[in-house]
C-alpha cells in the first residue's frame, strides 16, 4: 500500500516526507516471510541417513 494512502487513512496532517521516512522505516517489520527461505536446516541434517 503506497505512504499516500496510508497518509490518509490515518489522518496524517503534517508533512509527507517525515510520513513517508516513518513509513519506510516500518515497513520492514511488517514484511512477509519469503516462502523460499522459510525451511531451515543444520548442516548435513538433509544428507543424514
Amino acid at each position: 500500500m503506497p505512504s499516500t494512502v496510508i497518509m490518509e487513512r490515518v489522518g496524517w496532517t503534517r508533512g509527507k516526507t517525515v510520513f513517508c521516512d516513518r513509513v519506510q522505516q516500518l515497513r520492514p517489520l511488517f514484511r512477509r516471510p519469503d516462502p523460499a527461505q522459510r525451511t531451515e536446516y543444520l548442516p548435513g541434517e538433509v544428507g543424514a541417513v
